[in-house]
């Protein structure tokens, strides 16, 4: 397979490591925010702590579709592994969201954007091939 053949391989490998290199800095640093989000939890919704512990776990967790998204970057047929230990990372992001809400902001919002684009570099090579299919039905 020829290098320009893979569509949006560039564009993984910059994510993943982008992610890579910012996983674990990023992760303590969520961690680190629990004692800031504590006080504001009120009596039996301590939401935002939680959240912020799951944060810090998500971006641990995004280790591991960065690693299989270098592995897998030369091989656009494995992509699907990528997209769905991508979609995995958006749930957790997901859920985050909705128990840290304005912490997530400062705390998760950078690994949901380097999320997005990772998703968006493994559906590369499956757009390409729905295009060239629909061109060659016409």
């Amino acid at each position: 397979m020829k290098r320009a053949e893979v569509a949006g391989r560039g564009l993984l490998m910059a994510t993943c490591i982008i992610i890579l290199a910012s996983a674990l800095p990023l992760s303590l640093w969520t961690f680190n925010i629990v004692h800031v989000a504590a006080p504001f939890d009120v009596p039996g919704d301590d939401w935002a702590a939680i959240g912020c512990i799951v944060g810090a776990a998500t971006y641990l967790w995004s280790i591991l579709p960065a690693v299989l998204g270098i592995a897998y970057s030369k091989k656009a047929y494995r992509y699907k592994r990528c997209r769905v230990l991508g979609w995995l990372t958006a749930a957790l992001l997901f859920a985050c969201a909705v128990m840290q809400r304005g912490f997530f902001l400062i705390t998760t919002l950078p690994l949901a954007v380097m999320t997005v684009l990772y998703l968006i570099a493994a559906y590369a090579p499956k757009r390409r091939e729905d295009r060239e299919g629909r061109e060659g039905v016409k």
